[in-house]
């Protein structure tokens, strides 16, 4: 089990790990590390994945019934203290087999803001059992049960890490399982495996990395740090926390190269640039709108040992394929943009995608693996209830359908890739522009009037609220300006110490901060946001947003130009 007081000494102090005892590592096939050899070696690992205990588990034995019982009193603190593990008492029972009790086990709660429950509803948990084979769980140290209140036919997890690892990018295994807590049935739950040393062992074949994890944070933060050996006596906590840090921050100071050559040079340095294009691909394909490329969430980072590279791994995909028409090319996650900027880099992607789709992403091998999966839990939904094995199937059915959608839509997508904005004398005239909207708190983002009368309001109503309209448009190399007209009505920001950048209304492009905003009550006036693009082809976000306590922001769409200088 991975602890915070513990670390791998020859990835954070910077000896050069050897492998196998003192086979080293070899180097990359090309400079950016991912020419087609590097690609195909990196499947070739993903094939050769260590087959162990939990294959047959996860793939084709009985689903476990568990029986958990946790101390009434203990198991009430975990509503207020939900990350500190209380010990309890699992009985798994399956159909044909004896039961087997494990004792010891350390359980608390999960969730994120949308799957979080409490102890007296449908919690999500995460088991800790004994690290001993004998009394480890089908070889596994570490799982998580999630509860699936996002995802009523609870196969898109084990769906979207099936897309994964058939792609090449290592994923956990899943399952699924009915859970007791404490006598209570919580009824049908999805088991996966967590990032623990039996994970790692048949991925990596090597177990001592550090792991990172990334929720709603870029790379470019300090990502919590899951270490991966035990610190040697006497080291310096600090220092070790510095030099884990100090991996990421040479990969986000990598991405703000200029030189596209250079930049691909100095990711390739420290990154698994051929998993990552992997990677990001899958989330992309699945739709994984809470991910890392859309959202800069639910994703892990590994510092494998054997290569020096760092690997992202995906996380948390409980709700894919909602969108139909989710774009295939990331804008908001920085490695994403960054990979993806050049040509050739943008080439490489569509590449990878091309590949994916026609190996992997095809309605007949997902429907078989959605019937794989649905005929071992239906058995289990029927002991449930007439109901629940109705509603099982129909979901199912559901998913197909969805699948289906998206299919057609990333081959429209990949037919159709974004191209440049064309300027005619200049100027682009943005009111027919794709615009979606994004809110956080309480804040409404609505259209009013008609025609040429179109405006965009955004409504803020209590601290933390931040509302935008944002569009998205390929440029080439040069200077520009974001025009608009708009208003501000009782805008009252709250101060920057406690909020942060981009406070009270305006017009920019994400990722650039700017002072440049209106507050207070003003009239309709002219307002000007100009920035450059230093890299041959560049995705920009234009964004006319709000943040603040209280107040309205308005904006007259028919004004709303991107200038070429």
């Amino acid at each position: 089990m991975f602890k915070l007081t513990s670390v791998l000494l020859g990835v954070v102090i910077g000896f050069s790990p050897v492998a196998n005892g003192g086979e080293s590592v070899n180097p990359p096939s090309s400079p950016d590390g991912s020419g087609p050899s590097s690609r195909k070696r990196a499947e070739e690992k993903s094939a050769k994945a260590r087959p162990d205990e939990a294959d047959t588990f996860f793939e084709d034995g009985p689903l476990p019934r568990l029986h958990i019982d946790v101390d009434p009193v203990r198991l009430r603190n975990l509503n207020n203290d939900p990350k500190t593990a209380v010990p309890a008492r699992v009985r798994e029972a399956a159909p044909g087999q004896a039961d087997v009790v494990y004792e010891g086990v350390m359980v608390h709660l999960k969730g994120g803001p949308g799957s979080f429950r409490k102890v007296e509803e449908k919690p999500a948990l995460t088991l800790v059992f004994d690290r001993d084979e004998d009394k480890s769980f089908h070889g596994l140290v570490k799982i998580h049960l999630n509860n699936s209140v996002q995802d009523g036919s609870y196969l898109c997890e084990n769906l979207g890490a099936y897309i994964f690892r058939e792609s090449g990018c290592p994923a956990p295994r899943v399952t699924n399982a009915r859970v007791w807590l404490n006598g209570r049935d919580l009824g049908p739950f999805v088991l996966k495996e967590g990032f623990e040393d039996p994970f790692f062992r048949k991925y990596f074949h090597d177990k001592s990395g550090n792991l990172y994890e990334g929720s709603f944070a870029d790379v470019d933060a300090n990502l919590p740090v899951h270490y991966g050996l035990h610190t040697p006596a006497g080291m310096n906590p600090a220092k070790v926390r510095q030099a884990a840090e100090s991996r990421l921050h040479v990969l986000a100071d990598a991405m703000r190269e200029n030189d596209i050559a250079k930049r691909r040079e100095r990711i390739a340095s420290v990154l698994d640039v051929d998993r990552f294009l992997t990677f990001l691909a899958c989330e992309s394909l699945v739709a994984h709108w809470d991910g890392y490329g859309a959202n800069r969430n639910n994703y892990r980072i590994y510092d494998d040992p054997r290569t020096q590279r760092l690997v992202f791994l995906p996380q948390g995909m409980d709700q894919l394929f909602q969108r139909p028409d989710h774009p295939l090319y990331a804008n908001g996650a920085l490695m994403a943009v960054a990979l993806t900027q050049g040509l050739d880099d943008r080439q490489r992607y569509v590449d990878r995608l091309t590949e994916i789709r026609k190996s992997v992403f095809t309605q007949e091998k997902l429907n078989a693996r959605i019937d794989h999966v649905s005929a071992r839990v239906l058995p289990m939904m029927r002991e449930i209830g007439r109901e629940a094995a109705r509603q099982h199937e129909g979901e199912a059915a559901g998913l197909k359908q969805r699948i289906a959608d998206r299919i057609k839509d990333v081959d429209r997508q990949i037919a159709n890739p974004p191209r440049p904005l064309k300027f005619e004398g200049g100027v682009v005239q943005l009111a027919s522009a794709k615009w979606e909207t994004k809110q956080e708190g309480n804040a409404q983002v609505d259209r009013l009037g008609e025609s040429e009368k179109v405006r965009f309001r955004i409504t803020c109503k209590a601290p933390g609220d931040v509302g935008s309209w944002r569009t998205t448009v390929l440029l080439p190399q040069g200077r520009y300006a974001f025009e608009g007209r708009m208003k501000t009505v009782g805008v009252k920001a709250a101060a920057a110490a406690a909020a942060g950048e981009n406070l009270a209304a305006g017009m920019r492009i994400s990722g650039d901060k700017t002072t440049n905003r209106l507050t207070g009550d003003s009239a309709w006036q002219a307002f000007k946001y100009e920035f450059d693009v230093g890299e041959s082809l560049r995705e920009v976000v234009l964004v006319c947003d709000l943040k603040a306590d209280k107040g309205q922001a308005f904006f007259d769409v028919s004004s709303l130009v991107l200038r070429k200088k």
